[in-house]
């Protein structure tokens, strides 16, 4: 039986100085809260509790046959999908999603999320058998526009409250494909075709992967990068992704609860649309378009 490890006064010293030094930190440098601005208190992170609790969760909880996992059946291995909450475009809990894609130097947003995610399906089987976690990535170009890859920062944070590795150097994603913002389910399924490569296919060969995106639609992108990877030969998916896009059945409850934003905070979404439009001024890059994939 292993001893037990020594107790050192030193590094219980160390440890209080820290949590002491990071309170007085957020006292003097208070954070808000991602969504409604509001200020953070010292166990807060990202969103404040009243925020936390708005988010409309879709609370699928990764139930076997689901809407989510309907989607790719008859096209890959799928094991097990899920989505943690509803993306409902003019609604407060959009900021998150903005946040999360386009505030630069803030990949802690991912984090969060990410550890928020793995929490949420922590009661059920579905991490029991996945062997690695693979980001869906981000072209060159388009991460170092962003700064990092959103899907890769959540992959992180579901692998740091699963133990779970992360593989990010399997596939690539060798096209800088155009935004499908306004593409129907057709359109973005040959937008995404052959954007990505199998890289390293021993990494993924006869293993069960976790494929994680931000906001899934019609699934065009995903079910893309899912076909790549199967070339490597006998490899089974999951996929969870953080938010589930409008064109899927939301709850009248839900949509209640998820509170529209704020004249107050509409300056940060501003600030956001200038930083996307550098790159596309096309359109908005999370206004989704109106067409096909409905699952209810």
């Amino acid at each position: 039986m292993p001893n037990p490890k020594k107790y050192s006064p030193i590094s219980a010293m160390w440890r209080t100085l820290q949590k002491s030094l990071l309170c007085l930190w957020r006292i003097l440098f208070p954070e808000r809260c991602i969504q409604c601005g509001a200020r953070l208190t010292v166990r807060e992170e990202e969103l404040c509790a009243t925020c936390i609790f708005s988010l409309p969760l879709t609370r699928i909880h990764a139930e076997p046959g689901n809407g989510v996992e309907r989607l790719f059946w008859a096209k890959i291995d799928i094991e097990r999908a899920s989505a943690f909450m509803y993306y409902i475009p003019n609604s407060e809990t959009r900021l998150s999603f903005m946040r999360l894609k386009y505030q630069r130097h803030r990949p802690q947003v991912g984090h969060f999320f990410g550890r928020m995610m793995a929490c949420d399906l922590a009661d059920t089987d579905f991490f029991s058998t996945i062997d690695l976690i693979v980001p869906v990535p981000l072209s060159a170009q388009r991460q170092r526009q962003r700064g990092y890859n959103q899907a890769a920062q959540l992959a992180l944070g579901i692998a740091a409250a699963t133990g779970l590795p992360v593989c990010e150097e399997a596939v690539e994603r060798h096209v800088d494909n155009p935004t499908q913002t306004h593409l129907n389910a057709h359109e973005r399924s040959q937008n995404v075709k052959d954007i990505f490569r199998l890289v390293r296919p021993e990494l993924v060969a006869g293993r069960h992967i976790l494929l994680v995106d931000d906001i899934l639609t019609t699934g065009s992108t995903i079910l893309s990068c899912a076909e790549t990877l199967a070339e490597a030969g006998g490899v089974r998916f999951s996929i969870l992704t953080m938010g589930l896009s409008r064109h899927y059945h939301v709850p009248k409850a839900v949509r209640d609860l998820a509170k529209n934003s704020s004249e107050e905070w509409q300056p940060l979404e501003e600030q956001v649309w200038e930083y996307d439009a550098s790159t596309d001024s096309r359109a908005h890059p999370l206004e989704e378009n109106k067409g096909e994939g409905v699952i209810r």
